[in-house]
Order: structure tokens, then C-alpha cells, then sequence
């Protein structure tokens, strides 16, 4: 718990100094305040769980205040055996849900952006030879990055990529295989998306 807590305050404190930094107006004093609200899809989820023979998906939702962005983040992928890290493991499935603070260095809902917040990870995998399966999930803490660039009005592209602190990594063992999350891991991926102005 005391790791979580010390994960936490790092990540929220960068968050805090980037605002500082910027000079941003407090909301409550803001007389021309941009509002918007977007959507988009990540093309990870869809790929890596095309490689795997299945579908997958990824979207979020997102309404923003001048240069801070609330996401709500919900996707389904498949990862094929190569992906699993583990000898003996494949069918690994995986749902998250996520929620994530940005904040935006553009204007308009664009440019460079750093974000942080926390995620829940439901996942499956099975033995690639005793067929046993194996279910849990994962608390995860992010801290990412990425820039958006308005390619036609307000339709968008975002590249990113982030860092994820596993705070409860699993391990299991079947027919002397074993299988194990490592606790810090990576991403990175391309979202497509829309924003309205409000």
C-alpha cells in the first residue's frame, strides 16, 4: 500500500507541476473557457487481436475544460501467444476499464499531452497444453503521453504511448510452466477520434 501511495503522489504531482508550469486559469475565473467533448478508437486492441484470429476493440469518451481532459476508457483484445511473455501460456483475454486526467498543451484540444490515472484489468489465460485456465484481475496505475494533431476540422489522430505500474502482479504454474506479469510494462498504440466544440 505504501508503494501505491508513493506512485500516486509522483504521478499527481507531475501532473500539478505541468499545470503550474503552463500558467493555467483556474476555471472558476475563466471568462473565455474552451469546453469540448470527443470520442475516439485505439487501433492496438483491434490489430493484436487480429494477429490472434479474434476481434477487439477499444473506445473512450472523453469532455474536456481548456487544458484539462477527463477519459473514460473501455476495450476487449486477445493476445497471441508471442505476447504472453510465458512459455506454455496462450488465449490470453483481457478487458480494461480506465479512467485518466490529461493535460493538453495546445489550444484546441491538440498538441503534446502528459495523463495519469488508473485502470482495472480483467484477464484469462489458459495452458496451451492442459487446457487449465487461469482468472484474475489487476489494479494498474498509468502515466502516459502522446501529441494530437487536427488533421480536417476537428477529426483527429493520436499517437501515445505509456507506462503501466501493475500493483498486484500474478504468477501461475501448470506442467512446469509458469506463467508471470511483470509488474512495470509498456505501451503504445494510434487513436483515431472526433471532438465537438461545446
Amino acid at each position: 500500500m505504501k508503494k501505491i501511495q508513493k506512485y500516486l503522489i509522483i504521478i499527481f504531482t507531475v501532473l500539478f507541476g505541468v499545470w503550474s508550469i503552463r500558467g493555467t486559469v483556474s476555471p472558476l475565473q475563466a471568462d473565455n473557457a474552451r469546453r469540448g467533448a470527443g470520442f475516439s478508437a485505439d487501433m492496438f486492441p483491434t490489430i493484436v487481436s487480429a494477429s490472434a484470429g479474434e476481434p477487439g476493440f477499444s473506445f473512450q469518451g472523453w469532455a474536456a475544460f481548456n487544458h484539462i481532459k477527463v477519459r473514460a476508457i473501455g476495450g476487449h483484445l486477445y493476445l497471441p501467444p508471442e505476447l504472453t511473455g510465458s512459455s506454455g501460456f496462450g488465449n490470453q483475454e483481457l478487458t480494461v476499464a480506465a479512467v485518466i486526467a490529461d493535460y493538453m498543451f495546445g489550444d484546441h484540444f491538440d498538441g503534446f499531452w502528459i495523463g495519469a490515472g488508473a485502470e482495472y484489468w480483467g484477464n484469462t489465460i489458459s495452458h496451451e497444453d492442459t487446457g487449465e485456465e487461469f482468472r484474475w484481475n489487476n489494479y494498474v496505475l498509468t502515466l502516459g503521453g502522446g501529441h494530437i494533431w487536427r488533421i480536417y476540422g476537428n477529426l483527429y489522430i493520436n499517437p501515445w504511448a505509456a507506462v503501466h505500474y501493475i500493483t498486484n502482479p500474478r504468477e501461475f504454474d501448470a506442467a512446469g510452466d509458469r506463467f508471470s506479469q511483470r509488474k512495470i510494462q509498456g505501451s503504445f498504440s494510434m487513436k483515431i477520434g472526433y471532438f465537438f466544440d461545446l
